[in-house]
């Protein structure tokens, strides 16, 4: 699992980005709930080359301040839970 999301009040990487729980029943009917632990997914990195900067509120930076830059990801920031 790679860790791309800093808990809150944090600014280390420690989650991945999604939890999956699924339930199967004995009549073949399943429930499957799928949970993002990010308020964006990754593809926020696909920002640059679109020429794009990201939501304020979806990445912050190494220090846990929030930022625009969608290179902070790359540069050891984290997404935001």
């Amino acid at each position: 699992m790679t860790q791309l999301v800093a808990p809150t009040f944090s600014s280390e990487r420690m989650l991945g980005t999604n939890l999956c729980v699924m339930l199967s029943r004995q009549e073949n009917t399943h429930l499957l709930w799928l949970y993002a632990t990010s308020a964006a997914a990754t593809q926020t990195g696909n920002c640059p080359a679109h020429g794009q900067a990201s939501p304020g509120s979806w990445i912050q930076d190494a220090k846990g301040n929030y930022t625009s830059d969608p290179h902070a990801l790359k540069k050891g920031g984290a997404l935001v839970p």
